[in-house]
């Protein structure tokens, strides 16, 4: 905590650097910095998030030749939204941010952050949030689809996803 102020400018000014590899690793900064702090990170959630969404917006119009490492920072950008509000459920824009994420996945360019989502998703049906409920039709195609295509790297993550998928009334996969 005692280095966020330091570090969470730094990494959003570099969530609008020209480069794939300089925006995903912000992404990912940015994303773990405010959930190991949750109450310095409180007052800079909005901030945050709008250095993310523009990195998930400029993979969907990315050129072939960059589509890749563009699709690459957005799927770190997308799963840095998750961590944001592991943070602080309470008070982030959960319903805004699983709005984004939930039609991208599965995440494909950077598959293991899918298991980042899952815990999102987890800790929302664990605190028993409000949006858990108002998304459940998409998350539950988000999960199978997941689940189907085994795109959920670590094992714990997956058995989370399949029995989340079956708490909300899904198939399990």
């Amino acid at each position: 905590e005692r280095h966020f102020a330091t570090l969470q400018p730094l990494f959003a000014a570099a969530c609008r650097d020209p480069s794939p590899a300089v925006t995903r690793n912000a992404a990912f900064g940015i994303g773990a910095l405010c959930k190991a702090a949750p109450a310095p990170a409180r007052a800079v959630v909005a901030e945050a998030l709008q250095a993310l969404y523009p990195l998930v917006a400029k993979a969907d119009g990315a050129p072939e030749e960059r589509r890749s490492a563009d699709r690459a920072a957005a799927d770190n950008a997308l799963a840095a939204m998750c961590r944001i509000c592991v943070g602080d459920p309470a008070s982030a824009p959960v319903d805004q941010v699983l709005g984004l994420v939930l039609p991208q996945l599965p995440l494909c360019e950077d598959a293991g952050e899918n298991a980042t989502v899952v815990e999102f998703l987890v800790v929302l049906a664990a605190t028993g949030h409000a949006a858990l409920a108002t998304h459940a039709d998409a998350v539950r195609r988000a999960l199978a689809q997941c689940l189907q295509q085994e795109k959920i790297d670590e094992k714990p993550a997956c058995d989370q996803a399949a029995a989340l998928l079956q708490q909300l009334g899904g198939a399990p996969a």
